[in-house]
């Protein structure tokens, strides 16, 4: 089971800058939304990262969760930022206790990399090999699961998530 959600008020400043910098578009922003980033936080002598971080704040219509984890296993920034998909796309499952009936369908995750959202929207093609089996994860969940993938700016991300 993935770790449980911390609330957030729905009075947060930073739900609020959310709203403030997304537009108001309803064919884009639903009553169910997951904004999430992932990065690297160290690297070793020889360069090599160490370990990633993800974070999320998740909206399922009535109340705002909030979910971080580091020290994620990973060898760049866009396996990190895969993992943070991945996980949060996993954490909402997981919140509906895994119930296709009762999760809503077309959950608009927001992300900051156009890789891996034109990726997974079969946009792009995956070049690069140690990204394949992150997208056939994220690919799969987000077909079974009826999620939609919306790239958002760094900038917004930076203010709402704070990193």
């Amino acid at each position: 089971m993935m770790k449980k959600w911390k609330t957030w008020s729905l009075k947060d400043k930073r739900l609020r800058l959310f709203y403030d910098y997304v537009p108001l578009d309803h064919t884009l922003l639903v009553n169910q939304w997951a904004l999430t980033d992932g990065g690297i936080i160290g690297r070793n002598k020889k360069g090599e990262v160490k370990e990633g971080y993800f974070s999320s704040l998740f909206f399922d219509g009535e109340k705002c969760y909030h979910l971080e984890r580091v020290r994620l296993v990973c060898s760049s920034n866009n396996e990190s930022e895969y993992s943070a998909v991945i996980d949060t796309m996993m954490a909402i499952v997981d919140h509906y206790n895994f119930d296709r009936i009762n999760m809503p369908k077309g959950i608009v995750i927001y992300t900051d990399s156009k890789l891996v959202v034109n990726q997974i929207n079969n946009k792009w093609r995956v070049k690069a090999e140690n990204l394949i089996n992150f997208y056939k994860a994220a690919h799969q969940l987000s077909n079974e699961w009826r999620f939609k993938l919306t790239w958002v700016s760094g900038k917004i991300v930076k203010e709402v998530l704070g990193h």
